[in-house]
């Protein structure tokens, strides 16, 4: 998740903060990629079609020069971190209960009701209108749904599917396996961080080791990343940067007080004070400065576990890596091509190695 709402608090104070740029603006620049981050959202939202986009992604920056290390996360994280995985692992489990309904009810317009002149129950208009109803922004006034008629009420249906089927897709360790497979082949280096990837990616920057972060997971900031690249465009090639000097600078903030406005933004490991919006939030701290001097019932600032966030962000995170750690392979031409056959990917390996063969990654 990230830092909630962190940036629509700075495109409101200081939108100069972030500068889109084209791919080719970072030619011979070594990035550390949070990789985990983007196989959740390929997986979340292209499907089986996964694991073509996050290769086609990776062509992306390879095609415009750009050295790329993929960080995978490991399993030393703090147990508020292990807390907010089962949560999203419930909403997960909720999502496919609502899958498994929105099918019960197609079956029965498929198998009782389709060919029926009577039209459709009263019973089972409720239970659609239920799932359409479900879907955000969705009112009676925006409903155009015909319920008397069967053929709407299935398109409806099928909407609200498409909309839930990719809210119940787990990203699980064959994701994983298959993607690291995949970098290893285009010879593409990789580090395995102790605890999450971000931190890691941002200790690299900071130490040298990587010109920028690209993540779209706003904690690299908090971490205090140089330079932060997000928002990759394949369409267009371009990225928007930011950093954490630019975004202390247009905020008006010491880093102390930024690192108090995440909190209250709400992250990974607490949640925001209920009422409190982002623009509030900025508010607050432009004022007070810290949470302890804001005039917050003690109740309020519980839910902020402001003390314990504060030592998460301010762990001293050392990469642990070495520039000797980060080199590459050469591609695997037959490798490759036999991987894409398995695993179904719609990509000719000529695709990918005249990429490769204007020359190698790291030189």
């Amino acid at each position: 998740m990230g830092i909630e709402d962190l940036n629509k608090v700075i495109k409101r104070v200081c939108p100069r903060a972030f500068t889109e740029v084209h791919l080719s603006t970072l030619h011979g620049k070594t990035i550390a990629m949070d990789t985990s981050l983007y196989v959740y959202k390929y997986v979340k939202s292209q499907g089986e079609m996964w694991l073509g986009s996050m290769i086609r992604m990776l062509l992306a920056l390879k095609r415009n020069r750009i050295k790329i290390v993929c960080v995978y996360d490991g399993t030393d994280v703090p147990i508020e971190k292990t807390q907010e995985r089962i949560k999203r692992s419930k909403t997960v489990d909720r999502s496919e209960e609502r899958l498994q309904e929105i099918h019960d009810v197609m079956d029965m317009l498929e198998n009782d009701h389709m060919f029926s002149a009577v039209g459709v129950p009263e019973n089972i208009v409720e239970r659609i209108q239920k799932i359409v109803y479900r879907r955000r922004g969705m009112t009676e006034l925006t409903d155009t749904t015909d319920y008397t008629s069967i053929r709407s009420c299935y398109n409806a249906l099928e909407r609200a599917e498409s909309s839930v089927a990719a809210q119940s897709l787990r990203v699980t360790k064959r994701h994983m396996k298959l993607i690291h497979t995949a970098i290893e082949l285009m010879g593409i280096p990789s580090v395995q961080a102790p605890g999450e990837a971000e931190a890691t990616c941002a200790a690299m920057c900071r130490e040298g080791l990587v010109y920028g972060v690209l993540s779209d997971d706003t904690d690299v900031l908090v971490y205090r990343t140089p330079i932060a690249l997000s928002k990759l465009d394949l369409r267009n090639e371009t990225v928007v940067m930011t950093g954490i000097t630019e975004v202390l600078n247009g905020l008006e903030l010491s880093y102390d007080s930024f690192l108090d406005m995440c909190i209250m933004l709400g992250c990974d490991y607490n949640t925001r004070i209920s009422g409190y919006g982002a623009v509030k939030c900025y508010d607050m701290i432009t004022k007070y400065g810290k949470i302890e001097d804001m005039p917050l019932a003690d109740t309020a600032k519980m839910c902020l576990l402001h003390e314990r966030c504060r030592e998460i962000f301010s762990m001293e995170h050392n990469s642990g890596v070495l520039a000797s750690d980060i080199y590459v392979d050469e591609f695997d031409r037959n490798g490759m091509r036999q991987f894409l056959i398995d695993h179904g990917v719609r990509m000719r390996v000529e695709e990918i190695s005249k990429v490769f063969d204007h020359g190698v990654v790291f030189e």
